[in-house]
C-alpha cells in the first residue's frame, strides 16, 4: 500500500485550504500577462477536479445510505441542510453523481461509474461541470432497453467533443441529434396523459366566424385524419370572393389555389354537412331521443346558488322616510326636533312635545 492511500483525508483538505490561502494573499501585480492567463487555466483545472472529488464523496454518502439513516428524504435534502443551499441547487449538484460517481454493489464491492470516459476526464480536469451534466442528461434520456448498447458510445463520443473544446450548448445540440437518430419517431405518447389533456374549444368571434382549438388523443386524431384526407380533394364551396368554376367537357381541370389549412377547413365543413344529411344525430342535444322523456319546463338553477343566494326582494321604503326620493312640496322643508335638551321646547306634563317646523321661503 502506497503512502498516498494511507494518507489521512483531513490532512489533504488542510493542505488544499492552505494552498488557497496562499493564492488569495499572493501579489498578482508582479505577474506578467502570460503568467496570469496560465493561472486562470490552472485554477479552472483545479475547480474541475474538485467537482470530481465532490462526485466521489457524494457517491460514497449515497452508497452508505446516510441520508435515509438520519431521517432525510434523499441526498438532496441532506446536502441542502449541510451547505445552506436550496433544494433545487442541491439536487442539481447531485444529478450527475449517479452517472459519474463510484457505486457500491450489494456485496459491498466498488463498481466503476456508469460513464467511465467522462468520469476519467473529470478527474483530470479536462471537462467542466456543465459539460459532464449535459453528457449525463443525454445518457439519461436514452430508454433503459437501449442503455447497455448505446451508453458507452454516447459517453465516448460526447466526451471526445468536450475535451476538444465544445461548450455545453454545442454538446447539448450534439446529444439531441444523437437521440433523434436513435428514435426518429420520438417517444411513445402516454395514453393517460393524452386522455387527461384532451379537449376542444369552439369560440364565436365578433365578426361571426369561429375559432377552433383543441388537443386530440391519438385515436381521435387518426379518425379525423382518415375522414378529412379524402375530403380535401373536393373543390371548395362557393364564396363571396370566388364564383363557381364551370369546367367544360374535355378541358383541363382548374388548379386548386387553396392552402393546406383552407383545404382542411373545407373538408371539415363538408364532413359536418354529410353528417347532418345522414340524419344519424340524436334529436336531443347530447342525449338520445326517448319517447317517454319529457323536458322540465321550469328553469334550471344550481342548488348551491339557490342555497347561498336567496331570491332578492324588491326594495322597500324605510319606515322613517316613507317618501324617499320624492318631495310632496319642494318649497317646504321640515327640520327635525333638536336633540340638545336646552334647545327642545318644554311642554306641560302629560302632553306630547310639539315639533318645530321651519319654512324657508323660495
Amino acid at each position: 500500500m502506497t503512502a498516498t492511500e494511507t494518507e489521512p483525508v483531513d490532512g489533504s483538505l488542510l493542505r488544499i485550504d492552505d494552498a488557497i490561502s496562499v493564492l488569495l494573499d499572493a501579489d498578482l501585480s508582479r505577474l506578467t500577462e502570460d503568467d496570469l492567463l496560465e493561472l486562470v487555466r490552472a485554477a479552472d483545472r483545479v475547480t474541475r477536479r474538485l467537482a470530481a472529488v465532490d462526485h466521489r464523496v457524494l457517491g460514497e454518502v449515497i452508497g452508505r445510505g446516510i441520508a435515509e439513516s438520519r431521517g432525510y428524504r434523499d441526498i438532496g435534502s441532506l446536502l441542502a441542510q449541510l451547505t445552506a443551499s436550496t433544494l433545487s441547487q442541491a439536487r442539481a449538484r447531485t444529478a450527475a453523481v449517479a452517472m459519474l460517481g463510484v457505486r457500491r454493489a450489494v456485496t459491498g464491492g466498488v463498481l466503476p461509474p456508469l460513464l467511465p470516459v467522462a468520469a476519467d476526464a473529470a478527474r483530470t480536469g479536462a471537462v467542466s461541470i456543465a459539460q459532464t451534466k449535459v453528457i449525463a442528461d443525454v445518457v439519461r434520456l436514452v430508454p433503459e432497453s437501449d442503455q447497455p448498447t448505446y451508453r458507452d458510445l454516447i459517453d465516448a463520443e460526447l466526451t471526445q467533443h468536450a475535451v476538444a473544446g465544445s461548450d455545453s450548448v454545442t454538446l447539448k445540440q450534439l446529444g439531441t441529434r444523437i437521440l433523434a437518430h436513435l428514435h426518429p419517431d420520438g417517444d411513445q405518447p402516454r395514453d393517460r396523459q393524452a386522455d387527461r389533456h384532451r379537449g376542444i374549444s369552439l369560440r364565436e368571434l365578433p365578426d361571426g366566424c369561429g375559432e377552433l382549438r383543441g388537443r386530440l388523443t391519438p385515436t381521435c386524431l387518426a379518425v379525423w385524419q382518415s375522414v378529412l384526407h379524402p375530403l380535401m380533394s373536393i373543390p371548395a364551396p362557393t364564396t363571396f370572393e370566388s364564383e363557381p368554376a364551370v369546367v367544360e367537357p374535355g378541358s383541363d381541370p382548374i388548379p386548386d389555389d387553396r392552402s393546406i389549412d383552407q383545404r382542411r377547413h373545407d373538408a371539415f365543413e363538408h364532413a359536418a354537412q354529410r353528417l347532418l344529411a345522414a340524419g344519424d344525430l340524436p334529436a336531443t342535444a347530447g342525449s338520445p331521443d326517448h319517447p317517454d322523456h319529457q323536458p322540465d319546463p321550469r328553469p334550471t338553477r344550481s342548488p348551491r346558488r339557490a342555497s347561498h343566494h336567496p331570491p332578492r326582494r324588491p326594495p322597500q321604503p324605510h319606515p322613517s322616510h316613507p317618501a324617499r326620493g320624492r318631495r310632496q312640496n319642494p318649497a317646504r322643508r321640515v327640520r327635525p326636533t333638536p336633540r340638545h335638551p336646552r334647545l327642545r321646547p318644554r311642554s306641560p306634563p302629560g302632553q306630547p312635545r310639539p315639533t318645530v317646523s321651519v319654512v324657508r321661503p323660495r
